[in-house]
């Protein structure tokens, strides 16, 4: 009797502590299994541990590599901007009484589908507050790598921006689109981070800009 009870009892500890690693899996996020729930669409999302459990995609919207800097948007368009000096922007902002982009002017959702979208401007703060940052080449292109409190990373370049004729600041700064509208109608918030000095940027902040310009676009998906 006590060899079956002494196997009995290992056997269930045994079981206790496997259950308890699967369990610690889940909340952890693992991307073997979380990708098909979570990114049915097939693109890269990194788990940086951050306390909102937001999953941040691994490369811009119409990149298919980090390093890629993507297509450029005005904000709440889904065509690409092109370098035609026009200014049209479709979305009407606080003139229908909104301060987020709906689903269909979302070009995250549009381009990428799925539970997919663009940034909050709480969510990018987020990444100022959490994450370490540092500059670095990733196959001789300039950006921000991003590292979150579990040791993953995800690297922004430094796309810069399409203004009404040109391309300005590319390989010097980043401007990456949030869905929040800003107060005054004509702009909407961005992250903005510019080149710094000794291997730290010397400016990263949620900044506001002009909706018309082209901006870049990471996505980002709802652990759930």
């Amino acid at each position: 009797m006590k060899k079956v009870v002494s196997f009995s009892f290992s056997f269930v500890l045994s079981l206790l502590i496997a259950l308890l690693f699967v369990s610690c899996d889940e909340v952890v996020g693992d991307d073997s299994n979380a990708g098909d729930m979570f990114n049915p669409n097939g693109y890269e999302y990194v788990d940086l541990g951050l306390p909102s459990r937001i999953m941040w995609a691994a490369y811009n919207v119409g990149a298919t590599k980090p390093e890629e800097y993507g297509g450029y948007y005005a904000w709440g368009e889904t065509v690409e901007k092109i370098d035609d000096g026009k200014e049209d922007v479709n979305y009407n902002g606080n003139l229908d009484n909104k301060a987020v982009l709906d689903a269909n002017n979302d070009v995250a959702r549009v381009k990428w589908g799925g539970s997919w979208r663009m940034p909050t401007f709480e969510e990018f703060q987020e990444l100022i507050d959490c994450c370490t940052w540092e500059w670095v080449f990733v196959n001789d292109v300039m950006g921000c790598e991003l590292t979150g409190p579990n040791g993953n990373s995800i690297f922004f370049p430094n796309a810069g921006y399409l203004g009404e004729k040109s391309f300005h600041n590319r390989g010097f700064r980043g401007y990456y689109w949030t869905s929040s509208l800003a107060p005054y109608d004509v702009e909407a918030y961005m992250l903005y981070f510019s080149i710094g000095i000794e291997g730290a940027p010397n400016h990263k902040s949620i900044d506001t800009f002009e909706r018309t310009q082209g901006l870049t676009v990471r996505p980002v998906c709802d652990l759930k």
